[in-house]
C-alpha cells in the first residue's frame, strides 16, 4: 500500500467490524460500544473532529438511516480512507491499509481485552485504545509514526512465501 495524499487528520471515519457475529462476543464488547466510544470523545472534545463517517463493513448492509452522531455513511471503505486523516476501528485488516496510507489509526477495544487481534496494536505500531481518556489522547497525539519501516519489512514479502512454499513443496 502506498501512502495516499494528505487528508485532515479530524476528517474522520469508523471502520465497522460486526465482530460479534464473527464469534467475538466473548472480549465484551461489540463494534457499538466501539462506536459510542468514539461519539463520547467527539462530545467531549469537539474541537479534535471535524467529520466522522461510518464505513460498514462489507459483510454489513448500508443502514437505511445515519446511525446518530454519525455525519455519513462511506460509499466505499476505500474511498474512506483516501478521504479521512484519522481511521478508527477494532481489528479490520483495512486498519493496516490505513497504517501505509500515512493515516492516524486509532484501534478503539473497549476495556482493553486480553486478546487483542489488532496486528497494528498487537505489534507495537500503535497504541490501542480501551477508554475515553486513550481516544482523547490519541487524538490529541501529532502522528509520528512512520509506515516507511513496516513497508519495508513487508515488501517483497508475497515473493518470499511462494519460495518458502516452493521449498515446503519440494523437500
Amino acid at each position: 500500500m502506498k501512502p495516499a495524499h494528505p487528508a485532515d487528520s479530524r476528517a474522520m471515519v469508523f471502520l465497522s467490524q460486526p465482530i460479534g457475529a464473527d464469534g467475538f462476543g466473548r472480549f465484551g464488547y461489540s463494534e457499538m460500544a466501539s462506536w459510542d466510544l468514539v461519539l463520547e470523545a467527539r462530545r467531549v472534545r469537539p474541537d479534535l473532529f471535524q467529520s466522522l463517517i461510518w464505513a460498514p463493513h462489507p459483510r454489513e448492509s448500508v443502514p437505511a438511516e445515519i446511525l446518530p452522531g454519525c455525519d455519513g455513511i462511506a460509499v466505499s471503505t476505500d474511498q474512506a480512507l483516501q478521504e479521512c486523516g484519522t481511521v478508527f476501528g477494532i481489528f479490520t485488516a483495512a486498519l493496516t491499509d490505513a497504517f501505509l496510507m500515512g493515516r492516524r489509526v486509532i484501534p478503539v477495544q473497549p476495556g482493553l481485552p486480553a486478546d487483542d487481534f489488532c496486528t497494528l496494536s498487537r505489534a507495537g505500531w500503535v497504541a490501542r485504545c480501551g477508554s475515553l481518556t486513550d481516544v482523547i489522547m490519541a487524538l490529541e497525539a501529532a502522528k509520528t509514526v512512520s509506515a516507511e519501516p513496516l513497508r519495508a519489512e513487508i515488501r517483497d514479502s508475497a515473493a518470499r512465501l511462494a519460495a518458502l512454499l516452493e521449498q515446503e513443496i519440494a523437500a
